[in-house]
């Protein structure tokens, strides 16, 4: 079976690496997608916030050279999961595995913390 998912997008917030109990290194983060399709009169795009994660030594590359507001491509297949919270109402979600990732080349001079926008 086919499982591959592509997504272009920028970082919705500067990743917060994080650590299993085993000491296994894990990045969750999400990244904003604007869809083709723009709102009514207002002419704004709706976009999708897309949940991801990246494990190991990726999820470090990712923390270290990735901040908010900044356009990437990542690779990877999409993975679903159901559950409880502690209300014990289920919950069902969607998140992209990343297997790897791409720099699009945004705009110079964007430092740690301060996305492109922030410069206009």
């Amino acid at each position: 079976m086919l499982n591959t998912v592509q997504i272009m997008g920028r970082m919705s917030s500067d990743p917060e690496l994080k650590r299993t109990l085993g000491g296994v290194c894990v990045l969750p983060f999400s990244l904003v997608c604007p869809r083709d399709v723009r709102q009514g009169g207002s002419g704004r795009r709706e976009v999708d916030f897309v949940d991801c994660v990246a494990w190991r030594s990726l999820a470090e590359f990712v923390s270290k050279n990735v901040i908010k507001g900044q356009t990437i491509i990542v690779t990877g297949r999409l993975q679903t999961w159901a559950g409880e919270n502690e209300e014990g109402l289920r919950r069902k979600g969607a998140e992209v595995l990343v297997k790897d990732i791409y720099f699009t080349g945004d705009k110079e001079g964007t430092k740690r913390g301060e996305s492109p926008e922030d410069k206009a």
